[in-house]
């Protein structure tokens, strides 16, 4: 149970991430990706794409719980 409220708490930070990425770096929907090498807002769009993907409903309990916080840990040094 703790499981499945950490990981929809992970899943809306990351919507949130995107959706202040998209104003901070002006992109406008529909548009996905910025599409140049060097951006930003690309990597978290790719962290919260590779997020919502993975659902953690295949692995066992614990194993999602790890899953999720090494995705944490993996978007928090992205954006250093």
């Amino acid at each position: 149970m703790s499981t499945a409220a950490f990981s929809a708490g992970m899943v809306q930070w990351a919507a949130i991430q995107v959706a202040l990425a998209r104003k901070k770096y002006d992109i406008k929907y529909p548009k996905m990706y910025e599409g140049t090498d060097d951006s930003v807002f690309d990597c978290v769009q790719r962290f919260a794409d590779c997020l919502y993907m993975r659902g953690g409903r295949e692995i066992p309990s614990l194993g999602a719980t790890v899953a999720r916080v090494q995705g944490l840990v993996y978007a928090f040094r992205m954006q250093v």
